[in-house]
């Protein structure tokens, strides 16, 4: 179940030497990793002024005031 709703959200799960390797959605499109961890919570990638991830182009519901 949770293999399937990480492939949902556009990870890429293969296997190598018999364990699970997961490839996040910047690296499979080609974009690279995430290099500065944020609030996507697709990617845990940086989100931007527009609640867009800057690595996996995922649109972020904006932050209600008093979320953290």
């Amino acid at each position: 179940m949770a293999r399937d709703a990480a492939q949902s959200d556009g990870w890429v799960i293969s296997f190598g030497f018999s364990q699970p390797v997961m490839t996040c959605p910047g690296c499979a499109d080609g974009r690279g990793p995430v290099l500065e961890r944020g609030t996507c919570r697709r990617c845990m990638g940086l989100v931007n002024t527009e609640s867009m991830c800057v690595y996996c182009l995922h649109q972020n519901e904006p932050a209600q005031d008093g979320e953290d």
